[in-house]
């Protein structure tokens, strides 16, 4: 039961990152226009060749213990099922419908699941 809890928990926690760039760009849309800018894929530390350390660099531009989580000095995420990660805009920005087609990372679990 543990296994089915912590895969719903997964997946709820990305829903929500999902629905957050989604609501950001949607709010922001406006803005971009009158700047000319666009907004970047969503990244966070551990996927496309981003090292999961560096997410102390993240933590450090926050309040300590933002939104009740914290850091191990391993990186790991207390709540476990937290979800960091940045999202960026500008003119020259690389925005795809696939994240992978920008991402480096040849042993990754889900580049496989590519639509051909």
């Amino acid at each position: 039961m543990t296994r089915y809890r912590d895969i719903l928990q997964i997946v709820l926690a990305r829903s929500l990152w999902n629905w957050l760039w989604t609501g950001f760009n949607k709010k922001s849309q406006n803005f971009q226009k009158k700047k000319g800018l666009h907004i970047t894929n969503r990244f966070s530390p551990g996927y496309c060749g981003w090292n999961v350390k560096e997410q102390h660099k993240l933590f450090q531009l926050l309040p300590p213990k933002f939104c009740g989580i914290s850091l191990s000095d391993s990186a790991l995420m207390i709540p476990i099922k937290s979800i960091s990660g940045i999202i960026g805009m500008g003119d020259h920005v690389i925005v795809s419908d696939y994240p992978c087609d920008v991402c480096h990372e040849e042993n990754c679990i889900y580049r496989s699941r590519k639509a051909v």
